[in-house]
């Protein structure tokens, strides 16, 4: 207790101006696709229902599964590839896929960061997310795979996983919340305490009795606004369940971030209970120049971190492209998803279009191009190319063996896609499967387990058999 008096004490007397060099003017980049592509089918398909067809962005989940490492730190800012593979389900269709990636950079010095997690620890049933990975939806009746414990589960497990890879110096806290805010963890730089206290937290550790005159969130973020030394980089993370807030005199959340020091970074996670918005969160996230995030699982949720505590470093500050496709093989070309390009690209970011293509007859045999890809870069500073084309020829369309891991995750999720709005049987669902191997990552386990589900329950004559497509179209 004097400990932290005393620590409290230190820091109201500290003078800002000494960090001016780490001012902080505006939020990180989002990125140009993010994690939520998955949250629309998720709560869907937890819902026992069939997920709405325009509501899947096949581009950006699969993107979500790329994989491999970043293009190396002496390669050109970004690569943009272009390449495509048929579809084994549908007789002369193709899927062709653009990715464009950024480059990787040489580590930065290692300066000390103050972090600081900001949990709400509130046992209403509005708090919630979803369980990480799920093979078996039957039985679970709507809403059953959201509590307030699991919500605790996924975030311990997210922080767990961030400070095992954490190496900068510094400090780390954690204040918890409900109706009042309370310190868990003082400002420390041991690691073993760091972890201890996240196996502490559990829903129902804050005080759920309001105090009159005193509203917790405000009050978690004076506690957390307080660095333990000068010209640290001060990164303040909260997790939420979305909810309105109380704040004195009505004054919205928002306006409390705003009040934070320009070294300050304060970023918002916020997991609701089914797909629900939080606009005063989204607020105060821009307020408090951080990132916005919302999240369902372990692995969303550990995205969110890596970006909002140590945000990505732009290596270009805008990508544009288009895809132009020769009448006189392809018959038409559809794109899936919403288009990512016109935004900023950051180090190791990865970006994918798919297009799903009608090819003519004698068009694999075509050694010239069937499709050129025209990118432009806005590279300034870097000594390279800002601009370039992609060819990709009609002899480079692959059949299923011989298409890359990525194109086969690409033509899968398209395959689903096609399965969801059309009811395009899928004759081969071993394939499908493993095109998605479930051990790769968190990502690839859950779409894994989209696709398990569904072929359990497609009854190969254009239905589905019972949960969780039971209720849809």
């Amino acid at each position: 207790m004097w400990a932290w008096l005393l620590w409290e004490s230190e820091a109201l007397a500290q003078t800002p101006d000494v960090c001016v060099e780490t001012e902080i003017l505006a939020p990180p980049d989002h990125p140009g696709q993010s994690t939520e592509a998955t949250r629309a089918v998720r709560f869907s398909v937890n819902r026992g229902d069939v997920p709405d067809p325009d509501r899947i962005d096949a581009s950006a989940i699969a993107n979500a599964l790329a994989s491999g490492a970043p293009p190396p730190a002496d390669a050109p800012p970004v690569t943009v590839l272009l390449e495509g593979g048929l579809d084994p389900w549908r007789p002369g269709r193709a899927v062709v896929r653009l990715t464009a990636q950024g480059r990787a950079l040489p580590p930065e010095a290692p300066l000390p960061v103050h972090v600081v997690f900001l949990v709400e620890t509130s046992t209403t049933n509005a708090s919630a997310t979803t369980l990480d990975v799920r093979t078996d939806f039957s039985g679970i009746a709507p809403g059953g795979l959201y509590t307030p414990v699991e919500r605790i589960r996924v975030v311990q497990a997210a922080l767990r996983q961030w400070l095992a890879q954490w190496e900068r110096p510094g400090t780390i806290s954690i204040v918890v919340w409900d109706q009042q805010a309370s310190v868990l963890l003082p400002p420390t730089e041991d690691r073993e305490a760091a972890r201890a206290a996240i196996d502490r937290l559990a829903v129902g550790l804050a005080p759920a009795k309001p105090i009159p005159g005193q509203f917790a969130l405000p009050s978690a973020i004076e506690i957390a606004a307080r660095r333990p030394a000068p010209c640290e980089d001060h990164r303040i993370v909260v997790f939420t369940d979305g909810p309105q807030v109380a704040t004195p005199v009505g004054d919205p959340i928002d306006t409390f971030a705003g009040r934070l020091l320009r070294y300050s970074r304060l970023s918002v996670v916020v997991l609701p209970n089914g797909d629900k918005r939080a606009p005063e969160y989204e607020a105060l996230a821009v307020a408090g120049r951080g990132v916005g995030w919302y999240a369902d699982t372990t692995w969303e949720v550990a995205a969110a971190l890596d970006r909002a505590v140590l945000p990505p470093r732009r290596v270009a500050q805008r990508l544009d492209w288009t895809v132009d496709f020769d009448p006189a093989w392809v018959a038409w070309a559809e794109p899936l998803g919403a288009d990512p390009a016109g935004g900023p690209v950051a180090e190791g970011e990865s970006w994918t279009r798919l297009y799903d293509v009608m090819l003519r007859p004698g068009a694999r045999v075509h050694d010239g191009p069937v499709a050129v890809a025209r990118w432009r870069a806005d590279v300034r500073g870097w000594d390279a190319a800002s601009s370039g084309e992609v060819p990709l020829r009609g002899s480079d369309i692959r059949d299923w063996a011989g298409q890359s891991p990525g194109q086969r995750a690409a033509t899968a999720v398209v395959a689903y896609t096609e399965l969801i709005r059309w009811r395009a049987a899928i004759h081969d669902w071993s394939s499908l499967l493993a095109a998605v191997e479930p051990t790769q990552s968190p990502v690839h386990a859950e779409i894994h387990a989209w696709f398990s589900s569904a072929a359990r329950l497609w009854t190969g004559e254009r239905g589905w058999s019972g949960s969780p497509f039971g209720r849809g179209r």
